[in-house]
């Protein structure tokens, strides 16, 4: 039996609105995330998962603490800014509960065509993943998921969501989409070292692609902490979070 997962949902569908970023691939790709068709980044192939580093080894409580109690991501469309991503972290005991809230509109001659709102709460006990709580609104429909990692064997359990911020999960080949409550299959194809142009100059990371259920490249840092990532969302739009860096 697979992890538990639960998914209601409440619709209240404008038809008339316009879709700037494919529910359907939104749902493919968050992660957070995540709004592509397909993915055509360039770069070089290296090798397919799992990823075997010193980044996919580290531990949630041991990512958690490099990230402090924050990380703010810009979400850019086009390189245009339409929202932002940020991720909490608060840690006690054995526990450690990460929470996501992610705000994203698009505007066309100043008038809102397409927004979203995301909020998701990860809870892991002794670096485990034991429950996720997540709930979608985009352009008025309602959606929440929810897995619970308590009903099932550790065997089936899933351990990642997709959230981002583990690097762990570059070692695995599925997780719990907090878009759709459906577990995504993927590989992960590292494309090597890769620097990344920030407010505070350019970092270097390690650059890898998510294909299969999940198309969409993603940027690690030196700790191992997510830095960046980036997919192809409607008409071609190039979306991007990027970690605001001091």
């Amino acid at each position: 039996m697979a992890a538990t997962a639960v998914r209601s949902s409440n619709l209240t569908t404008d038809t008339n609105t316009l879709q700037i970023i494919n529910t359907a691939s939104l749902k493919r790709c968050l992660t957070l995330f995540v709004f592509g068709s397909s993915l055509l980044l360039q770069g070089i192939v290296n090798a397919e998962t799992p990823i075997s580093s010193n980044t996919a080894q580290l531990s949630a409580t041991d990512i958690a603490a490099k990230y402090g109690n924050e990380a703010i991501y810009t979400v850019t469309r086009d390189g245009k800014k339409i929202g932002n991503h940020t991720l909490s972290f608060l840690q006690s005991g054995n526990e450690l509960v990460v929470s996501v809230d992610s705000s994203i509109k698009v505007t066309i001659l100043k008038i809102p065509v397409y927004r979203l709102s995301y909020e998701s709460e990860e809870r892991w006990v002794d670096d485990e993943l034991v429950t996720v709580e997540s709930k979608t609104i985009e352009n008025g429909d309602v959606n929440s998921v929810s897995l619970d990692n308590t009903t099932t064997s550790q065997q089936n359990a899933l351990s990642f969501a997709s959230n981002h911020w583990h690097s762990g999960v570059l070692a695995s080949h599925s997780l719990f989409n907090t878009l759709n409550g459906e577990v995504s299959m993927f590989t992960i194809t590292d494309l090597g070292p890769d620097e990344v142009k920030t407010k505070s100059g350019i970092l270097s990371a390690n650059r890898y692609r998510y294909s299969e259920d999940i198309e969409a490249d993603v940027w690690y840092d030196q700790d191992g902490l997510w830095l960046q990532m980036e997919f192809i969302g409607e008409r071609g739009s190039v979306i991007k979070y990027l970690r605001n860096t001091t």
